[in-house]
């Protein structure tokens, strides 16, 4: 059905038509060469229609209409019209403008051009997906040969491509389809070598370039990158030699990789002719508006199953669409197919769509340049680039004025090296946005955590700042291939006084020089650690060893402004539509010093002014003769800073005193919202955002705001920010404003969001959106807040406190707690000092500092009962509860559950009594009394039940569900949860939607119901992560690997048990049976079967004995009965086991056992080697023993032991080296008696090494990495 037209020279030269060996026309080549629509002499191209309808004429004219119409039409397969021709002459003709008089014939047939004697590859399995390897490049600079030598005198540079934009939005659609895509999206370096090196795979190729293309010799080339940013042009047989055999399809996005006008410069057809069967690519320039969509409509339909033909027709479709008017764009892709190939529809069996590969996308938020005002720099990033690749250079600072782009510099350079740093690139910005906004390290810390993805309990605590650095150490330490971005160093060198501070900064405090030591200590602890740091700083180098400063001293030791071409290009971008001439930019470019902040500045000025081009010159030269100090650097600064305030004065009266106002913002990031808060532009009920957005925007265009995002349809930008030299002229004149208006506003705004985030029925808690609207305004709350007046501050930052410590800011927390007590000092408002304690002792509690804790509960409870506040001296006596039960006292914690119990009943608190019955099922079940706990918490449902507490129901209904699971009933367990699941889901509670499917999965994976257990995690872990509850997202994403490595590891196999690891399972289940972790019954059946065997007889008696309360000498007889056994074991066997005995002997009361026991587990941990896993163990075990001797008061005993935990803490740069370090000094102080031994620490310490004696060394370090607290205080 198909038709196949061969052109072939015939008489006199000319062309043939050929159909099926019959002589359809002849026709004169040079006629239709000459005279075409892509190239014409004379500089007029040939109308699309009338040229096409030559093509016809060409083809036989009606004849060939004939044979045309006698095909179905496009997109039918036997629709296909294929040209073809060996001939070079006649392939050089764009027979893809083919019209019959009505349409183009592209548009009614599938038209191809056909290669004979092509090889072809064998078949791909049909069940394996494409692998789409997708190769970008946009080399920066080509280098200039001397034509005599051949050596490079120059770098040429190269017409920037948007390729990055491009793949990411063609990735997107592709990873987006449903049903997923046959197609698995690899992104390489646009190097040769990644060719080379990454398309090993099993799976068949499409291979998509996006790029430069060109002819060099009359052969075909593409353009790739040497990896800096230089340009390595590759010949066809390269690229051919590295697809060939492995890619069926090839798409040559790029300019002219069809073209045939020189003999063999055709790329497409001749990577054809090497064995790449189906080659996609162009006759002409492409536009750059239409590369993108027209590849996005490609591959939609060859996802879908469609011939390459059909996805092309589909594609032409979609370019006539967007290029109605532009006929000449449709016909120039052009498709070669080799002869006889048959295209292969691949289907596999997806569930899922495939997940991407490539490097990770830098993460370079905070840098926030806009990327549209970027120009020119080339020398710079390939000098950068080459600095990391060639000279392998760890640590680099590039050092330059405000406003001369350094920030846009680094935030290029990143977008180039994402291949090189393949383990991802990650930058922080140390601007400090707002009014005297202060450094603290611990946040620096937290941030650099959150863009590292790092979660670890370490972040909990705002003070342990040497565990935190340590972590981030280890961290990036694994991370080789990682670069990490420190913009705007300045703000901690100006603090160390190693460069002088601008002026709007006030000299700097004891406590500020602190600060920033913090920040040098850790970015020098990762320089030793190898890290890759790249820094920006104004004048100074940050100090590190190995440091490379860019520009290097000869070169005057900054960056200096663009090259006098790039400024008049960013002129003219930037000047609107007024139209100056090119010697008026290149002086104005001149007169600003080429500064990129002061050049944007001065455009849009220009664009929005009405003074010629004289005038707009002599009045800017006028005012930059002002700047005092004649010297490049400091010129160059004050030319922007005059630039600043010459934008600024140009501004209506009211604009310019609405950018002033936004200098009390602390966010970062600027959004409509924030505008409408400071300039009050409200009613009662509505925040006119919009109104708002339209003046930021102004601002924008007048450059005093950077803009980020597009918004296409209102022609804006979504979010701002503050240029930081902008932002320092802004502050100077801003202290000469009254904005004691705009603070009040934006603290009662504040305020405002604090109370939202506080609702219990509508907060953080209930609702995603509201969670993660408020972590997004944590930076505001912080500095707006104390703007309040007392009488509202003090309860404003009580309530931040939880909200700040809810969404995993400790340290904002704690900041936000110490303002509220001295606020609450400061009004003598005993009630919210109460309030303020109460709130104090939770955030200490969750440290794990519970002792400080309980004393700040004595004081809430002190003035309460002051106040007669029975309601509240309930709930304090209800938390104070539970930390006596974290303690392990849990009699103390069932006596003040009563007391608030008995209070509750006489107010007819019956909604209190219902959680206060709650937390006392929650002791039963700790105490293994499973029944009871089951009766406290039916009491607790039916009031809850009464009355219509659908949330206190859940929470009942998942933890009635738990203790279900513990009595082995896991069908009612489960159904259980599912009805707790349904109570929160309709609720809209996504924190109790992520708790319950959390507690659910487990359960789900040990039924073999391994898909929705997964399914559940994953869901739990989004959740978590989308609200910022990153202790409790690192459990479900730990879950989440267990279930994963179990299932890759395929069905649990029976593990060979040496007697040794038999005594060291059997113990542990009963220690687990003591705790009520699982049922006795079972473990007792256990034993009753292993008691028939000899060797085990002692042994399972005296755990019969411990399993049922135990003699008195129930430890001692198992260690005795146990010590033949571990004799045949390895250490590492004998050292678990002796723990668990030790940990059972301390569950019954037997001192003597626990030390034997505890003191042959070291001894047989120091036998099991020295790597760094049993040296962990060997220092986990060894502080378990100090604890024993503390416990006993025998201190002196402890700190020996502390020491040498000490001392393989350091070794092995374990995370709890900072507070073992603490508990050796208290050890000490309390041997000398500097320090007396306290009741409460000592249940404390014994409670806690009770918890550590039931778990294996194994779970035990996992505990100690998790928890980071002092064992004592737990």
């Amino acid at each position: 059905m198909a038709i196949t037209i061969t052109l072939r020279r015939g008489v006199d030269d000319r062309g043939e038509v050929c159909l099926n060996g019959e002589v359809l026309a002849s026709f004169e080549p040079a006629a239709l060469l000459v005279d075409q629509p892509l190239f014409a002499r004379g500089g007029v191209a040939a109308d699309p229609v009338a040229y096409g309808q030559r093509l016809m004429a060409a083809l036989g004219g009606e004849e060939f209409k004939a044979r045309l119409a006698a095909l179905p039409r496009a997109p039918h397969e036997a629709s296909l019209l294929a040209v073809q021709t060996d001939e070079a002459e006649l392939a050089a003709i764009p027979w893809e403008y083919l019209h019959d008089g009505a349409d183009f014939v592209i548009f009614t047939h599938l038209f191809v051009r056909e290669v004979p004697h092509a090889p072809l590859p064998e078949a791909p399995d049909a069940l394996l997906p494409w692998r789409m390897v997708v190769m970008g490049s946009d080399p920066l600079v080509q280098e200039v040969h001397d034509p005599k030598t051949g050596f490079v005198v120059a770098y040429a540079p190269l017409r920037r491509l948007h390729v990055v934009r491009e793949l990411d939005r063609l990735r997107d659609d592709l990873v987006g389809q449903q049903p997923p895509a046959p197609i698995r999206w690899h992104r390489i370096a646009p190097t040769r070598q990644a060719l080379i090196d990454d398309l090993a795979t099993v799976e068949p190729l499409l291979f998509h370039y996006t790029g430069h293309g060109d002819v060099a010799d009359g052969v075909p080339v593409l353009c790739f990158d040497d990896g800096t940013g230089c340009m390595d042009a590759r010949p066809v047989a390269d690229l051919a030699a590295d697809l060939r055999g492995l890619t069926y399809f090839a798409f040559l996005n790029a300019c002219r990789t069809a073209d045939s006008r020189e003999p063999g410069a055709n790329l497409a057809l001749a990577l054809v002719r090497h064995g790449i069967p189906a080659v996609l690519g162009t006759q002409y320039k492409v536009l750059d508006d239409a590369a993108a969509p027209f590849a996005r409509t490609f591959y939609r339909f060859l996802a879908a199953g469609q011939h390459p033909a059909q996805a092309l027709y589909r594609a032409r479709l979609q370019l006539k669409n967007q290029f109605r008017s532009e006929p000449r764009e449709w016909a120039i892709p052009v498709l070669y197919l080799a002869q006889g190939y048959a295209w292969q529809v691949q289907r596999p069996v997806l569930a899922a769509p495939l997940l991407p590969i490539e490097p990770r996308e830098p993460r370079v938020e905070q840098l926030r340049a806009p990327e549209h005002t970027f120009v020119g720099r080339d020398k710079e990033l390939l000098e950068l680039a080459r600095l990391f690749i060639n000279h392998h250079e760890r640590i680099v600072t590039v050092r330059g004025a405000g406003g001369m782009g350094k920030t846009a510099l680094v935030q290029a350079l990143a977008q180039r090296l994402r291949f090189f740093f393949d383990q991802g690139i990650v930058a922080l910005s140390l601007f400090l946005p707002g009014e005297a906004a202060p450094l603290r390290a611990a946040i620096v810390r937290r941030n650099l955590a959150d863009r590292l993805g790092i979660t670890h309990p370490a972040f909990d605590q705002p003070d342990a700042a040497e565990a935190q650095e340590l972590v981030l150490a280890e961290a990036l330490r694994a991370r080789p291939r990682l670069l990490l971005i420190w913009d705007n160093y300045e703000t901690v060198l100006w603090r160390l006084g190693r460069e002088a501070s601008d002026a709007s900064n006030a000299p700097f405090d004891e406590e500020q020089r602190a600060e920033a030591a913090a920040v040098q200590r850790l970015v020098g602890l990762l320089a030793d650690k190898g890290v890759h740091l790249l820094f920006t700083t104004r004048q100074s180098p940050v100090g590190l060893p190995g440091e490379y400063s860019y520009p290097p001293a000869e070169r005057g030791a900054q960056l200096g402004g663009l090259a006098p071409r790039d400024s008049v290009r960013l002129l003219r971008e930037r000047v609107g539509q007024r139209i100056p001439s090119s010697e008026f930019l290149e002086q104005l470019a001149t007169a600003v010093g080429h500064s990129p902040l002061a050049l944007n500045l001065a455009a849009a000025r220009w664009a929005r002014g009405q003074d010629d081009a004289a005038i707009f010159l002599a009045n800017l030269q006028e005012e930059l003769s002002k700047a005092h100090d004649p010297s490049p650097q400091m010129y160059q600064q004050a030319s922007v800073e005059i630039n600043v305030r010459l934008s600024l004065n140009a501004l209506p009266a009211d604009l310019r005193a609405d950018l002033l106002a936004l200098t009390i913002i602390a966010n970062p990031v600027i959004v409509p919202l924030h505008g409408a808060v400071i300039w009050g532009l409200e009613d009662e009920t509505t925040w006119f955002t919009d109104q708002a957005h339209t003046r930021l925007e102004l601002l924008n265009q007048a450059s005093l705001l950077q803009g980020q995002g597009y918004d296409e349809q209102r022609n804006r930008a979504t979010t701002y920010s503050v240029q930081p030299v902008i932002a320092t002229v802004l502050r100077q004149l801003a202290d000469e404003q009254a904005l004691d208006e705009p603070r009040a506003r934006y603290a009662r705004w504040a305020d405002q969001v604090v109370s939202r985030a506080y609702n219990d029925e509508q907060g953080i808690d209930a609702s995603a959106e509201i969670a993660m609207s408020t972590k997004f305004y944590l930076a505001d709350l912080a500095i707006a807040i104390p703007y309040l007046p007392p009488e509202r501050r003090g309860w404003a930052a009580w309530r931040a406190a939880w909200v700040f410590e809810r969404l995993g800011q400790p340290e904002q927390a704690h900041q936000s707690i110490e303002l509220a007590v001295a606020t609450a000092t400061e009004t003598e408002h005993q009630e919210l000092l109460s309030r303020v304690y109460h709130q104090q002792a939770t955030l200490l509690e969750t440290r794990g500092d519970l002792g400080g804790a309980m004393g700040l509960y004595e004081q809430s409870l002190a003035i309460k009962e002051s106040l007669g506040d029975v309601r509240g001296k309930s709930a304090t006596l209800h938390q104070m509860a539970g930390v006596l039960v974290t303690r392990g006292d849990l009699g103390g914690a069932m006596g003040l559950y009563e007391q608030s119990l008995a209070i509750k009943e006489s107010l007819g608190d019956v909604r209190g009594k219902s959680a206060t019955l709650h937390q006392m099922a929650g002791v039963l079940v700790t105490r293994g009394d499973l029944g009871g706990a089951m009766g406290l918490y039916e009491q607790s449902l039916a009031i809850q039940e009464s009355l219509g507490d659908v949330r206190g129901k859940s929470v009942t209904l998942a933890n009635m569900a738990h203790v279900l699971v513990q009595q082995g009933d896991q069908e009612q367990a489960l159904k259980q949860y599912q009805e707790s699941l349904a109570i929160v889901t309709r609720l809209g509670d996504p924190w109790g939607v992520a708790n319950i499917l959390l507690m659910m999965a487990p359960l789900q994976f040990s039924t073999g119901d391994h898909a929705t257990a997964l399914r559940n995690t994953r869901e739990s872990l989004r959740l978590f992560q989308g609200m910022g509850a990153a202790p409790v997202a690192a459990r479900a994403e730990n879950l989440l690997q267990q279930m994963e490595a179990a299932m890759a590891g395929g069905a649990p196999q029976p593990v060979a048990l040496t007697p040794a690891r038999l005594v060291g399972a059997l113990v542990g289940a009963v220690v687990r049976a003591r705790r009520g972790q699982v049922p006795p019954t079972e473990v007792a059946a256990e034993l009753g079967r292993l008691a028939d065997e000899a060797s085990l007889a002692q042994v399972t008696l005296a755990l019969q004995a411990a399993l049922e309360g135990g003699g008195d000498d129930a430890a001692a007889t198992l260690l005795a009965a146990a010590e033949p056994l571990l004799a045949q074991g390895t250490p590492a066997e004998r050292a678990d086991a002796l723990v668990g005995i030790g940990n059972l002997a301390a569950l019954l009361h037997d001192p003597v056992t626990e030390l034997a026991a505890r003191e042959a587990g070291v001894a047989a941990f120091r036998e099991a080697g020295d790597d760094r896993q049993n040296l962990v163990q060997l220092s986990i075990a060894l502080y378990n023993l100090a604890i024993f001797h503390a416990g006993q008061e025998q201190y002196a005993a402890a700190i020996p032991l502390l020491e040498e935990v000490v001392a393989l803490d350091e070794r092995t740069g374990h995370p709890d080296l900072a507070s073992d370090r603490a508990k050796l000094e208290e050890m000490r102080q309390r041997a000398g008696g500097a320090l007396p031994a306290d009741r409460d620490e000592q249940e404390s310490a014994a409670a806690m090494a009770a918890m550590l004696s039931q778990l294996t060394p194994a779970q035990q370090a996992e505990f100690r990495v998790l928890s980071q607290e002092d064992t004592s205080d737990e």
